[in-house]
Protein backbone atom coordinates (compact mmCIF):
# COMPACT_ATOMS: atom_id res chain seq x y z
CA UNK A 1 0.00 0.00 0.00
CA UNK A 2 1.17 3.41 -0.95
CA UNK A 3 1.23 5.75 2.06
CA UNK A 4 1.02 9.25 1.13
CA UNK A 5 3.24 12.23 3.02
CA UNK A 6 0.46 13.37 5.10
CA UNK A 7 -0.05 14.13 8.70
CA UNK A 8 -0.80 10.98 10.61
CA UNK A 9 -1.51 9.85 14.44
CA UNK A 10 -2.69 7.46 17.11
CA UNK A 11 -3.30 5.01 20.28
CA UNK A 12 -2.73 4.77 24.03
CA UNK A 13 -0.11 4.80 26.45
CA UNK A 14 0.97 2.45 29.36
CA UNK A 15 2.97 4.25 32.75
CA UNK A 16 6.61 4.35 33.51
CA UNK A 17 7.76 4.00 36.64
CA UNK A 18 11.36 5.48 36.35
CA UNK A 19 12.79 8.20 38.70
CA UNK A 20 11.59 11.70 37.41
CA UNK A 21 14.59 14.35 37.46
CA UNK A 22 14.85 16.63 40.74
CA UNK A 23 13.41 20.16 40.51
CA UNK A 24 15.74 22.31 38.25
CA UNK A 25 17.57 19.09 37.03
CA UNK A 26 18.34 18.65 33.17
CA UNK A 27 18.83 15.40 31.95
CA UNK A 28 20.87 14.69 28.84
CA UNK A 29 19.00 12.86 26.04
CA UNK A 30 19.47 8.74 25.93
CA UNK A 31 22.17 8.25 22.65
CA UNK A 32 19.63 5.70 21.14
CA UNK A 33 16.52 7.08 20.14
CA UNK A 34 15.74 10.29 20.59
CA UNK A 35 13.21 13.64 20.12
CA UNK A 36 15.35 16.62 17.29
CA UNK A 37 12.50 18.89 17.97
CA UNK A 38 8.43 19.89 17.97
CA UNK A 39 7.90 20.78 13.98
CA UNK A 40 3.94 20.91 14.06
CA UNK A 41 1.39 22.33 16.43
CA UNK A 42 -1.38 20.70 14.91
CA UNK A 43 -4.96 21.12 16.49
CA UNK A 44 -8.47 19.28 15.58
CA UNK A 45 -11.04 21.96 15.11
CA UNK A 46 -15.05 21.55 15.07
CA UNK A 47 -15.36 24.65 12.41
CA UNK A 48 -12.30 25.22 10.14
CA UNK A 49 -13.85 27.96 8.98
CA UNK A 50 -13.55 29.81 12.98
CA UNK A 51 -9.90 28.08 12.82
CA UNK A 52 -9.17 30.71 9.50
CA UNK A 53 -10.29 33.52 11.26
CA UNK A 54 -8.67 33.40 14.27
CA UNK A 55 -4.84 31.91 13.86
CA UNK A 56 -4.90 33.70 10.05
CA UNK A 57 -7.70 36.89 10.59
CA UNK A 58 -6.89 37.70 13.90
CA UNK A 59 -3.46 36.16 14.67
CA UNK A 60 -1.97 36.96 11.12
CA UNK A 61 0.24 33.85 11.35
CA UNK A 62 -0.13 33.44 7.07
CA UNK A 63 -0.25 30.40 4.86
CA UNK A 64 2.79 29.07 2.43
CA UNK A 65 -0.25 27.69 0.16
CA UNK A 66 -1.96 30.86 -0.55
CA UNK A 67 -5.35 32.36 1.30
CA UNK A 68 -6.50 29.26 3.55
CA UNK A 69 -9.58 30.10 2.87
CA UNK A 70 -8.80 28.22 -0.23
CA UNK A 71 -8.74 25.29 1.84
CA UNK A 72 -12.14 24.70 2.73
CA UNK A 73 -13.45 22.43 0.54
CA UNK A 74 -13.52 18.74 1.44
CA UNK A 75 -11.21 15.79 0.37
CA UNK A 76 -11.88 12.30 0.65
CA UNK A 77 -9.39 10.54 3.05
CA UNK A 78 -7.68 7.80 2.08
CA UNK A 79 -7.83 4.16 4.10
CA UNK A 80 -4.37 4.87 5.47
CA UNK A 81 -5.38 8.24 7.04
CA UNK A 82 -8.89 7.01 8.30
CA UNK A 83 -6.68 4.39 10.35
CA UNK A 84 -4.93 6.07 11.53
CA UNK A 85 -7.04 9.12 13.09
CA UNK A 86 -9.09 6.15 13.91
CA UNK A 87 -12.46 7.33 12.35
CA UNK A 88 -15.08 4.99 10.38
CA UNK A 89 -14.44 7.23 7.26
CA UNK A 90 -15.41 10.92 5.68
CA UNK A 91 -13.99 13.31 4.49
CA UNK A 92 -11.39 15.87 6.27
CA UNK A 93 -9.75 19.37 5.55
CA UNK A 94 -7.43 21.56 7.18
CA UNK A 95 -4.82 24.68 6.62
CA UNK A 96 -1.12 24.80 6.97
CA UNK A 97 0.31 28.39 8.78
CA UNK A 98 3.91 29.07 9.53
CA UNK A 99 5.27 30.94 12.74
CA UNK A 100 7.65 33.38 11.92
CA UNK A 101 11.11 33.02 14.21
CA UNK A 102 10.80 29.20 14.15
CA UNK A 103 10.13 26.15 11.25
CA UNK A 104 7.36 25.07 13.77
CA UNK A 105 4.19 25.37 11.92
CA UNK A 106 0.39 25.43 12.25
CA UNK A 107 -2.44 22.89 11.55
CA UNK A 108 -5.87 22.75 12.18
CA UNK A 109 -7.45 20.04 10.98
CA UNK A 110 -11.41 18.93 10.72
CA UNK A 111 -13.07 15.14 10.31
CA UNK A 112 -16.13 15.04 8.99
CA UNK A 113 -16.90 11.71 11.10
CA UNK A 114 -15.61 13.32 14.51
CA UNK A 115 -17.63 11.59 16.78
CA UNK A 116 -16.87 14.13 19.65
CA UNK A 117 -18.09 18.13 20.22
CA UNK A 118 -16.21 20.65 20.78
CA UNK A 119 -16.34 21.35 25.03
CA UNK A 120 -15.49 24.13 27.02
CA UNK A 121 -12.14 23.92 27.87
CA UNK A 122 -10.46 25.28 30.95
CA UNK A 123 -6.69 26.07 31.12
CA UNK A 124 -6.07 24.02 34.17
CA UNK A 125 -7.82 20.76 32.92
CA UNK A 126 -5.19 17.66 32.26
CA UNK A 127 -4.96 17.69 27.71
CA UNK A 128 -5.71 21.13 27.71
CA UNK A 129 -3.20 22.56 24.61
CA UNK A 130 -1.78 25.77 24.27
CA UNK A 131 0.20 27.55 21.81
CA UNK A 132 2.83 29.94 22.79
CA UNK A 133 3.77 33.42 20.73
CA UNK A 134 6.70 35.81 21.74
CA UNK A 135 6.10 38.78 19.95
CA UNK A 136 7.40 42.31 20.47
CA UNK A 137 3.72 44.09 20.11
CA UNK A 138 1.54 42.80 22.51
CA UNK A 139 -0.70 46.16 22.55
CA UNK A 140 -1.39 45.95 19.06
CA UNK A 141 -2.16 42.30 19.01
CA UNK A 142 -4.42 42.78 21.72
CA UNK A 143 -6.23 45.84 20.53
CA UNK A 144 -7.79 43.97 17.46
CA UNK A 145 -9.92 42.28 20.63
CA UNK A 146 -11.13 45.60 21.47
CA UNK A 147 -12.17 46.49 18.08
CA UNK A 148 -14.44 43.60 17.95
CA UNK A 149 -13.32 40.44 18.17
CA UNK A 150 -15.87 38.71 20.67
CA UNK A 151 -15.26 35.18 20.20
CA UNK A 152 -11.76 35.90 21.94
CA UNK A 153 -11.96 35.46 25.16
CA UNK A 154 -9.16 37.08 27.27
CA UNK A 155 -8.57 35.06 30.54
CA UNK A 156 -6.12 37.28 32.14
CA UNK A 157 -7.06 38.82 35.36
CA UNK A 158 -8.34 42.53 34.40
CA UNK A 159 -7.90 41.37 30.64
CA UNK A 160 -4.61 43.00 30.24
CA UNK A 161 -1.24 41.90 29.83
CA UNK A 162 0.50 41.30 33.25
CA UNK A 163 4.40 41.01 34.19
CA UNK A 164 6.08 37.65 35.34
CA UNK A 165 9.33 36.78 36.69
CA UNK A 166 11.56 34.95 33.57
CA UNK A 167 15.29 33.68 33.44
CA UNK A 168 16.44 36.30 31.05
CA UNK A 169 14.40 39.13 32.84
CA UNK A 170 10.65 39.85 33.01
CA UNK A 171 8.07 39.00 30.61
CA UNK A 172 4.49 40.51 29.62
CA UNK A 173 2.01 37.80 29.74
CA UNK A 174 -1.78 37.52 28.43
CA UNK A 175 -3.64 34.20 27.81
CA UNK A 176 -6.56 33.95 25.47
CA UNK A 177 -9.29 31.33 24.98
CA UNK A 178 -9.73 30.97 21.06
CA UNK A 179 -13.21 29.96 19.36
CA UNK A 180 -12.35 26.43 19.17
CA UNK A 181 -11.52 25.88 23.08
CA UNK A 182 -7.79 25.71 22.37
CA UNK A 183 -5.19 28.30 24.14
CA UNK A 184 -2.98 30.82 22.72
CA UNK A 185 -0.39 32.40 25.42
CA UNK A 186 1.28 35.71 24.02
CA UNK A 187 4.39 36.59 25.75
CA UNK A 188 6.26 39.62 25.03
CA UNK A 189 9.89 39.31 26.57
CA UNK A 190 12.07 42.09 27.94
CA UNK A 191 14.42 42.07 26.95
CA UNK A 192 13.00 41.44 23.35
CA UNK A 193 13.67 38.53 21.23
CA UNK A 194 16.02 39.52 18.26
CA UNK A 195 13.04 41.22 15.24
CA UNK A 196 14.15 40.21 11.49
CA UNK A 197 13.78 43.24 9.88
CA UNK A 198 13.31 45.02 6.14
CA UNK A 199 13.87 48.52 5.42
CA UNK A 200 13.87 48.96 9.56
CA UNK A 201 10.90 47.90 9.75
CA UNK A 202 9.80 44.75 11.24
CA UNK A 203 8.21 42.00 9.04
CA UNK A 204 6.16 40.81 11.76
CA UNK A 205 4.79 40.82 15.19
CA UNK A 206 6.22 37.74 16.24
CA UNK A 207 9.58 36.45 17.16
CA UNK A 208 8.81 32.34 18.00
CA UNK A 209 7.01 30.04 19.36
CA UNK A 210 7.25 27.04 21.86
CA UNK A 211 3.90 24.76 22.91
CA UNK A 212 2.23 23.51 25.47
CA UNK A 213 -0.70 21.17 27.81
CA UNK A 214 -2.01 20.73 31.48
CA UNK A 215 -0.85 17.90 32.95
CA UNK A 216 -2.25 15.20 35.13
CA UNK A 217 0.77 14.33 37.06
CA UNK A 218 3.63 16.20 35.97
CA UNK A 219 6.05 13.27 36.95
CA UNK A 220 4.48 10.87 34.80
CA UNK A 221 4.23 13.25 32.12
CA UNK A 222 7.73 14.41 32.36
CA UNK A 223 9.09 10.51 32.51
CA UNK A 224 7.39 9.25 29.55
CA UNK A 225 9.11 12.75 27.36
CA UNK A 226 12.62 12.19 28.84
CA UNK A 227 12.93 8.27 28.82
CA UNK A 228 11.32 7.28 26.38
CA UNK A 229 11.61 10.31 23.69
CA UNK A 230 15.11 11.85 24.53
CA UNK A 231 13.54 15.06 25.69
CA UNK A 232 16.13 16.72 28.40
CA UNK A 233 13.67 17.82 30.84
CA UNK A 234 14.02 20.78 33.23
CA UNK A 235 11.21 21.07 35.97
CA UNK A 236 9.99 23.36 38.78
CA UNK A 237 8.33 23.19 42.63
CA UNK A 238 4.68 24.27 43.09
CA UNK A 239 3.65 28.04 43.46
CA UNK A 240 1.39 30.11 44.19
CA UNK A 241 2.47 33.58 42.77
CA UNK A 242 -0.02 35.59 42.33
CA UNK A 243 0.84 37.36 39.12
CA UNK A 244 1.42 34.32 37.26
CA UNK A 245 -1.62 32.92 38.39
CA UNK A 246 -3.37 36.46 37.06
CA UNK A 247 -2.13 35.39 34.01
CA UNK A 248 -3.44 31.91 34.06
CA UNK A 249 -6.89 33.75 34.55
CA UNK A 250 -7.33 32.12 37.96
CA UNK A 251 -7.43 34.08 41.64
CA UNK A 252 -6.23 30.84 43.61
CA UNK A 253 -4.62 27.25 43.76
CA UNK A 254 -0.71 26.38 43.22
CA UNK A 255 0.97 25.36 40.10
CA UNK A 256 4.35 24.07 38.72
CA UNK A 257 5.62 23.83 35.30
CA UNK A 258 8.44 21.92 33.00
CA UNK A 259 10.34 22.45 30.43
CA UNK A 260 10.86 19.57 27.68
CA UNK A 261 13.55 20.71 25.53
CA UNK A 262 15.76 19.30 22.51
CA UNK A 263 19.37 20.72 21.80
CA UNK A 264 19.68 23.67 19.71
CA UNK A 265 17.05 26.42 19.22
CA UNK A 266 14.14 24.11 18.91
CA UNK A 267 10.30 24.77 20.14
CA UNK A 268 9.98 23.76 23.79
CA UNK A 269 6.83 21.70 25.38
CA UNK A 270 5.99 23.86 28.29
CA UNK A 271 4.14 21.59 31.21
CA UNK A 272 2.04 23.32 33.65
CA UNK A 273 0.22 21.28 36.55
CA UNK A 274 -2.46 23.07 39.01
CA UNK A 275 -3.70 21.86 42.22
CA UNK A 276 -5.98 23.01 44.80
CA UNK A 277 -8.64 24.00 42.48
CA UNK A 278 -10.96 21.60 40.49
CA UNK A 279 -9.77 19.67 37.39
CA UNK A 280 -11.38 17.26 35.00
CA UNK A 281 -9.02 15.33 32.26
CA UNK A 282 -10.12 15.56 28.96
CA UNK A 283 -10.85 12.16 27.07
CA UNK A 284 -10.97 12.70 23.24
CA UNK A 285 -10.20 10.66 20.40
CA UNK A 286 -8.14 11.92 18.00
CA UNK A 287 -10.10 13.58 15.17
CA UNK A 288 -12.69 15.01 17.96
CA UNK A 289 -12.39 18.77 18.28
CA UNK A 290 -9.87 19.70 21.01
CA UNK A 291 -7.89 16.77 20.84
CA UNK A 292 -4.00 17.71 19.99
CA UNK A 293 -1.36 16.21 17.93
CA UNK A 294 2.57 17.22 18.58
CA UNK A 295 4.54 16.02 15.52
CA UNK A 296 7.94 15.86 16.22
CA UNK A 297 10.71 14.85 14.86
CA UNK A 298 12.81 12.19 15.70
CA UNK A 299 16.16 10.31 15.10
CA UNK A 300 16.18 6.68 15.71
CA UNK A 301 12.69 5.84 15.12
CA UNK A 302 13.12 1.68 15.53
CA UNK A 303 14.69 2.29 19.21
CA UNK A 304 12.06 4.84 20.37
CA UNK A 305 9.40 2.22 18.73
CA UNK A 306 10.86 -0.65 21.33
CA UNK A 307 11.16 1.38 23.80
CA UNK A 308 7.65 2.25 23.23
CA UNK A 309 6.57 -1.49 23.35
CA UNK A 310 8.45 -1.92 26.38
CA UNK A 311 6.61 0.65 28.15
CA UNK A 312 2.93 -0.84 27.32
CA UNK A 313 1.99 1.64 24.61
CA UNK A 314 -0.41 0.89 22.10
CA UNK A 315 0.19 1.90 18.20
CA UNK A 316 -2.40 3.09 15.31
CA UNK A 317 -1.83 0.43 13.11
CA UNK A 318 -1.43 -2.15 16.15
CA UNK A 319 1.56 -3.53 14.53
CA UNK A 320 3.25 -1.09 16.35
CA UNK A 321 5.64 -0.67 13.33
CA UNK A 322 7.00 2.97 11.31
CA UNK A 323 5.38 3.42 8.90
CA UNK A 324 7.65 4.37 5.38
CA UNK A 325 6.19 7.73 3.08
CA UNK A 326 8.84 7.62 0.43
CA UNK A 327 11.86 9.09 2.27
CA UNK A 328 9.93 9.63 6.07
CA UNK A 329 8.62 7.10 8.70
CA UNK A 330 6.46 7.90 10.82
CA UNK A 331 5.04 6.58 14.09
CA UNK A 332 1.98 7.29 15.81
CA UNK A 333 1.03 6.93 19.71
CA UNK A 334 -1.14 8.46 22.36
CA UNK A 335 1.13 10.42 25.29
CA UNK A 336 0.30 10.84 28.85
CA UNK A 337 -2.55 13.54 29.27
CA UNK A 338 -4.01 12.68 26.23
CA UNK A 339 -2.17 14.46 23.87
CA UNK A 340 -1.17 12.37 20.62
CA UNK A 341 2.14 12.27 19.21
CA UNK A 342 3.42 12.29 15.45
CA UNK A 343 6.93 11.35 15.22
CA UNK A 344 8.71 11.63 12.09
CA UNK A 345 12.20 10.41 11.07
CA UNK A 346 13.35 12.35 7.60
CA UNK A 347 15.97 12.98 5.87
CA UNK A 348 17.81 16.16 7.13
CA UNK A 349 17.24 18.24 3.99
CA UNK A 350 13.69 17.88 4.41
CA UNK A 351 12.77 20.66 7.07
CA UNK A 352 9.03 19.95 7.94
CA UNK A 353 7.69 16.31 6.93
CA UNK A 354 4.06 16.18 5.92
CA UNK A 355 3.91 20.49 5.60
CA UNK A 356 5.07 22.86 3.28
CA UNK A 357 8.21 24.54 4.17
CA UNK A 358 8.57 27.88 5.09
CA UNK A 359 9.49 30.94 3.53
CA UNK A 360 13.41 31.56 4.07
Amino acid sequence: MKIMNLPITSAVLGLLTIPVSLPGQVQQPLSSGEAIGVIEWEAAMGDLEKAEQFYHGFLGLESVLGDPKMRFAWWHAPPMLTELYQVSGGDLRNFYLFIPGTDMGVEPIQWSEAKGKSVLTRIQDPGSGHLILYTWNIAGILSRIAKGTPQVQVLTVGGKPVTVAAPSGKNQVVWLREPSGFFVELVQPDPPREVTASFNLPKTYYTGADVGFAVEDMDKTVRFYRDVLGFQAESGEFSSEKDQLGAFGLRDGQYRTSILRTPGNNPEIHLVEFKGIDRKPLHMHIADPNALVLRIRVRGIDAIAAKLKAAGTKFAPLSGQPLAAGSTRWLMVQGPDNIFLQLAEAPANMPNPGAPAPPR
